[in-house]
């Protein structure tokens, strides 16, 4: 039989002031079917990171195959 593949959201948030000083966010929704539909949940991620982080900050996202979680 066909593995379910599944796919989890997560983003880095770093300051541009010190881009060592970062903290990773998973996303609490997923996981999602679809690796497009876990871009989708990440881009919506990094748009509510930037409006909550108080300081300049750079974001970069990822989405993991975690289907071996879900055999």
């Amino acid at each position: 039989s066909r593995r379910k593949r599944m796919f989890e959201a997560w983003i880095l948030i770093c300051l541009v002031s010190n881009p060592s000083e970062c903290t990773e966010a998973q996303d609490m929704r997923g996981p999602y079917a679809t690796v497009e539909r876990c871009e989708a949940r990440a881009d919506e991620m990094m748009t509510n990171s930037l409006k909550i982080v108080p300081f300049e900050t750079t974001v970069k996202w990822k989405c993991v195959d975690v289907s071996d979680n879900y055999t």
